[in-house]
């Protein structure tokens, strides 16, 4: 049997390239909503909470990485599929010189994603997101 019990906390990595350093906060805020009700939820497995950082959160923020120019300065993103947010929610968070539109088919999934942490469900300044207030 496979406990879905987490710390509830996403331990932080020892160090994160300077780039990302004005938004470890809101990096973590985010891991900490993946490894509590994300899990909780079931958009991550529960053998996740441990890797959370290594696996999820570097992992799409290194394509984010401005000297990179994978993802242009102001473009407008789709991110089709996004169950749990990523890796929409964090090239939102890395980069608010971009707008991310998280798109989910699955009512299931779609109704179970959080708001990015700072945000208060508005996204980041992109304009894309549904009708309706908030």
């Amino acid at each position: 049997m496979v406990s879905r019990e987490t710390s509830g906390s996403a331990i932080g990595p020892p160090d994160l390239p300077p780039w990302l350093e004005p938004v470890r906060a809101s990096l973590a805020e985010y891991a900490d909503i993946l490894v509590g009700p994300g899990i909780e939820r079931g958009l991550l497995g529960p053998r996740e909470a441990d890797k959370v950082w290594d696996r999820h959160i570097i992992n799409c923020a290194v394509v984010a990485e401005p000297d990179l120019e994978v993802i242009g300065t102001g473009a407008r993103i789709a991110d089709i599929g996004s169950g749990a947010g990523l890796p929409g929610l964090v090239w939102a968070l890395t980069r608010p010189d971009v707008s991310v539109v998280l798109i989910e088919s699955l009512l299931r999934r779609g109704s179970k994603l959080l708001p990015p942490p700072g945000h208060g469900g508005a996204g980041n300044g992109g304009g894309g997101g549904g009708g309706g207030g908030g």
